[in-house]
């Protein structure tokens, strides 16, 4: 009884961490694509503005 018990949670527990890494690995492809081009199109319109002043 005590064994299955951990082997339950040991899968509960791997089970969160493979949904973890697809979330951490789906949250950073977001990143780098449309999230990370509006951010430099927004650090060069500042950055122009810094320089051109």
């Amino acid at each position: 009884m005590n064994l299955r018990k951990g082997q339950s949670f040991l899968e509960y527990t791997l089970l969160v961490a493979i949904a973890l890494v697809g979330l951490l690995l789906a949250a950073n492809s977001l990143f780098k694509g449309s999230l990370m081009s509006g951010f430099n199109s927004h650090f060069d319109s500042v950055q122009s503005r810094i320089t051109g002043a």
